[in-house]
């Protein structure tokens, strides 16, 4: 079964829209926060993976950094195949990644 793109009339909108294997370069911008859903297609900000879209790497979503849960965070990476659901941030949900993402890595530099 084909997946169907469905692009919301606006970026700004907060309406989800599924990814296909290799999206159109204009859906995504870069350094841009969004949230990633493996079968939500509202992307509910507690169960989803969030990440800094970075460009395209083989022809897959490429992110500078994501997190599950605001604590721990994986850097320069592919987004994984299974997720299927996307939605680009709030305002709100930014402003509580940046700040997980500048602890993280202030608590890794003191622990080293």
């Amino acid at each position: 079964m084909k997946r169907q793109l469905r692009v919301p009339a606006s970026i700004e909108d907060k309406q989800s829209f599924s990814i296909p294997r290799l999206a159109p370069e204009r859906q995504f911008e870069i350094g841009e926060l969004y949230l990633f859903h493996r079968k939500n297609s509202r992307c509910p900000s507690i169960s989803s993976l969030w990440g800094i879209f970075n460009g395209y790497k083989e022809g897959r979503l490429s992110l500078e950094s994501s997190s599950h849960n605001l604590r721990s965070f994986r850097h320069w990476h592919i987004l994984p195949e299974e997720y299927r659901y996307c939605r680009r941030a709030s305002r709100h949900e930014l402003r509580d990644y940046i700040s997980g993402l500048i602890y993280n890595e202030c608590h890794t530099r003191l622990s080293t």
